[in-house]
């Protein structure tokens, strides 16, 4: 069975329309991006990605685009894109008396970890 991250993706720099695509995706399907509430031209999209090295790239208002403020590389094309590792998270134990909430904190913890690591 397959285990699938949830990875946060966020674009700051503002647009209109925000889309993400990627290795994830085969480069072919969008992925539409949220505007952040009280953050005007921040657009924001949880993606559950297998572990592994990911590609990515942002289309805003039409145009390709990617985020000079985290890591990116040129692929063989000469196109430069965004990329990540995304980290296998090992599920807490299972603990008597957790309720959905707890449960839901926890995760969110943990996605932040490994967005911070």
């Amino acid at each position: 069975m397959a285990f699938f991250v949830p990875t946060r993706f966020v674009w700051r720099f503002g647009g209109r329309q925000v889309h993400l695509c990627g290795s994830f995706t085969r480069w072919v399907e969008t992925i539409p991006m949220a505007p952040v509430d009280g953050t005007p031209g921040v657009f924001a999209v949880v993606v559950h990605l297998p572990p592994g090295y990911h590609q990515y790239k942002f289309i805003v208002d039409g145009k390709w685009m990617h985020d000079e403020t985290a890591p990116y590389m040129p692929d063989p094309l000469g196109n430069v894109n965004n990329w990540l590792f995304v980290r296998k998270i090992d599920p807490p134990a299972a603990q008597p008396g957790i309720n959905f909430e707890q449960h839901a904190a926890l995760m969110q913890q943990l996605q932040e970890q490994q967005q911070q690591a």
